[in-house]
This record gives structure tokens, C-alpha cells and sequence, in this order.
């Protein structure tokens, strides 16, 4: 099996502004002989990690280092050429849940050097990721997406486990399959979601136990069926964590002095005698003097 996954390299899916058709990307030709095929599978992520999608799908152009062509919609099919205005295959696409397309190419002329463009029809930014692949399932990739960091936090004293959670999306055209490893007392890790479906999250749970010995600081590593993962921010599976006690907040500023009385020439309120001698009334500004500041 032979696949390829875009961008490349993946490091964070492709945004395209929103009526726009985003850039080229190169694809190598995976497939091979007479009258092979590849299929091509992108997904449209939605506008929060693992929300659905809703708006007009989105427009497909492939080139084979001819014109950029648009795909038409299956049972429909477009003709592609190759710069030399030659027919080399055929392309249709088809819609699959949770917003994945399948774009089916039948090559009758290995040996082109292929493109695929993507036209967003929302009034929004979208973002993108595809898989080209020598077969149907193998265009069905996993895409990990996870924090680097996850702090656990408590007042000092605290005595009750405390837990925290790790969302894990995929951002691929397959189902995620995680093995989460790595961590040890004091920190225990509920047992993880099944398989994690296209544009979709699962949830791990992070406890942390206070009365358990232990480093507070562990590196979580989530295994996954994802062969391109990394540490980049948009395809992350390596997550820091870490437990502090909270910081008590500072003692309350201290009251302010008690009021002298109340002023006999205007209407101004309890104010605060000056120390030496004749000014006006400090709390107010009402421009009497101390001397006329007597209490009654």
C-alpha cells in the first residue's frame, strides 16, 4: 500500500479563505500499469475540532501537468490531460460521512506529476487535509491532533484526586486508533475511547492523586495508527504533564482609617483631617480649610 498525505508535509491542515480556491499541492502517482487507479480522499474540518460541517461542498481541481480541471460528481466523470493536451485519466468524486469526499481516478497513462487544488464555496475560512492512495482503504489515513501540555491544579492540602482532560481529534480521512503510554503514579489514565472517527474527538481523562508518590511531572505519548504524527502544534501526539498547587490569593488590603467628622460649611461627606496645620479637606477636595473641618 502506497499513500500520501497533504499538505506536505503534513504539519497543520490547509486553510483556504473563504470563495477561494486554496494552493497546488503536489501528489506523487501512486498508481501504476494500464488502466490503474488512485483514490483520493479529503476532509473538511469544521470550524471547532470535531464540530460537523454544513454549507455547499466544497470544488476539487486536478491537474496532471495540464489545465487544472474540475471534478465532476459521480455517476458523472472529467477527462484530465497532461501538458501536451493528452487524455491520461478520468475523475469523480462522491460525498462519505463526516465530511469526506472520495475522488475515484482511473489512469490509462502513468508517469504524470498530479496536483490537487481545493475551491472553498462557504463564506467562511475552511480547513482541509487529503490522502492520496493506490487503494480505496489506503486512502483512509488518521490524523492525531492533541495539546502539548496539560497542568493539573489544586490548593494546597488538597487530598481528593484531581483530574483533568486531553481532547484527541482526527483530522484524517480514517478512523485514529490510540494506545496512550507513559504515565505513572501519581497519575493514572482512565481507560481511552474506542476508535476515533473522521473529524470527530474522544476525551482522555488524567487523574492525578495527591496521597500517591511520584514525579509531577510525566510526558504522555498517545500511540497511535498515525504514521506521519509528530510534535507540531496541528498534528501533535507527545503531551507534558504536569501538577502544582495553586498559589493562595494575598490577605485583603487593610481598611482605611476611620472618618474625623462631617464638614459644617458644605455638603461633602466624611472626610480625613489633614496632619499639620490649615488644607483643604483631603478626602474631598472641597477647598475648606482644616480649621473650618471641626467636628460638630
Amino acid at each position: 500500500m502506497t499513500f500520501h498525505v497533504l499538505p506536505d508535509p503534513p504539519a497543520a491542515p490547509v486553510q483556504i479563505a473563504a470563495l477561494q480556491r486554496g494552493p497546488a499541492m503536489t501528489f506523487v502517482e501512486t498508481a501504476s500499469g494500464t488502466t490503474a487507479s488512485m483514490t483520493l480522499r479529503i476532509l473538511r474540518l469544521g470550524l471547532h475540532d470535531g464540530s460537523p460541517t454544513a454549507g455547499p461542498d466544497p470544488g476539487f481541481w486536478i491537474s496532471a501537468g495540464g489545465p487544472a480541471e474540475l471534478v465532476a460528481v459521480l455517476p458523472g466523470k472529467v477527462s484530465i490531460l497532461n501538458q501536451n493536451d493528452a487524455a491520461v485519466a478520468t475523475a469523480a468524486y462522491a460525498e462519505e460521512p463526516f465530511d469526506v469526499y472520495r475522488i475515484d481516478i482511473k489512469v490509462q497513462r502513468p508517469g504524470s506529476t498530479w496536483s490537487l487544488q481545493i475551491q472553498n464555496n462557504e463564506n467562511q475560512q475552511r480547513s482541509f487535509t487529503a490522502v492520496v492512495a493506490d487503494t480505496d482503504d489506503g486512502a483512509r489515513q488518521p490524523w492525531i491532533k492533541a495539546p502539548s501540555t496539560l497542568q493539573l491544579t489544586a490548593p494546597p492540602g488538597t487530598a481528593q484526586p484531581v483530574t483533568g482532560t486531553v481532547n484527541v481529534v482526527n483530522y484524517g480521512t480514517g478512523p485514529l486508533t490510540i494506545q496512550p503510554t507513559g504515565l505513572s503514579d501519581p497519575f493514572t489514565l482512565i481507560p481511552p475511547p474506542e476508535d476515533i472517527l473522521p473529524n470527530t474527538l474522544g476525551q482522555l481523562t488524567i487523574q492525578y492523586t495527591p496521597n500517591k508518590t511520584g514525579p509531577s511531572q510525566q510526558t504522555l505519548t498517545i500511540v497511535s495508527n498515525d504514521t506521519t504524527a509528530g510534535a507540531q502544534t496541528a498534528h501533535n501526539q507527545v503531551v507534558a504533564v504536569s501538577y502544582q498547587t495553586t498559589t493562595p490569593p494575598p490577605p485583603p488590603p487593610p481598611p482605611p482609617p476611620p472618618p474625623y467628622g462631617k464638614c459644617r460649611y458644605c455638603s461633602c461627606t466624611l472626610y480625613q483631617k489633614p496632619v499639620f496645620g490649615d488644607g483643604p479637606c483631603t478626602r474631598h477636595g472641597c477647598g475648606h480649610n482644616a480649621i473650618d473641618h471641626l467636628a460638630i
